[in-house]
């Protein structure tokens, strides 16, 4: 509620008119103050150079910078036709996705900071980017870090080196010769007849 007053000086004047009331017929007038809140996004990605068909995660942090507490906050990435939606998460609030990734994170305070994290796939080469944007109910003073960008570089993988070849007649499949071993009888025997064979030399020397 905000009541205004009246007076002056050296000028006679009606004391009980200088004050606005009810009882005057005026009614007091309530003004709102509306505090500012600075929200601010980041995005990084887990790589800015990939191979078509590797998996790519954007993390996207959300802070407010205040003065005020943050409602209605929400946060908008719309992803590039070149990577596939696998998964995303947040911190706080809930997300959805079809074309367009949307995190309905609510009230943040001061100082507060939500991550969201976005899971994708590349399916196409190419160099383009990912924009992530973030709004609130509050007025925001600096419009400028409410959007974060993140270029992408993706290639195609190149093909692995040729096989070297196999000599003629061999083939992958062919299996290697099992080396040949002898079992505890034909160690026992081989011993017996290597000792016969000593005896036999011992006695042609004498």
């Amino acid at each position: 509620m905000n009541q205004a007053v009246v007076h002056g000086s050296n000028v006679p004047d009606t004391p009980s008119d200088n004050n606005a009331n009810p009882s005057d017929g005026l009614n007091p007038v309530a003004i709102l103050v509306q505090k500012n809140a600075d929200l601010m996004i980041r995005k990084t990605a887990s790589s800015t150079s990939v191979f078509v068909g590797d998996p790519l995660v954007y993390t996207l942090t959300v802070v407010n910078n205040g003065p005020a507490t943050a409602t209605g906050v929400v946060v908008t990435d719309v992803l590039p036709p070149q990577v596939q939606f696998e998964a995303v998460t947040a911190s706080a609030g809930s997300c959805s996705c079809t074309s367009t990734i949307a995190c309905v994170l609510g009230t943040v305070a001061v100082n507060a900071q939500v991550t969201i994290t976005v899971t994708t796939r590349v399916l196409a080469p190419g160099n383009f980017v990912n924009a992530a944007m973030v709004h609130g109910q509050q007025p925001d003073l600096t419009p400028t870090n409410n959007e974060a960008v993140v270029p992408l570089d993706a290639v195609v993988q190149p093909p692995l080196p040729p096989e070297t070849p196999l000599p003629p007649g061999e083939n992958p499949t062919t299996p290697v010769a099992a080396i040949p071993t002898l079992s505890e009888w034909g160690l026992l025997i081989l011993a017996t007849l290597l000792a016969a064979l000593g005896r036999r030399r011992l006695w042609r020397v004498r």
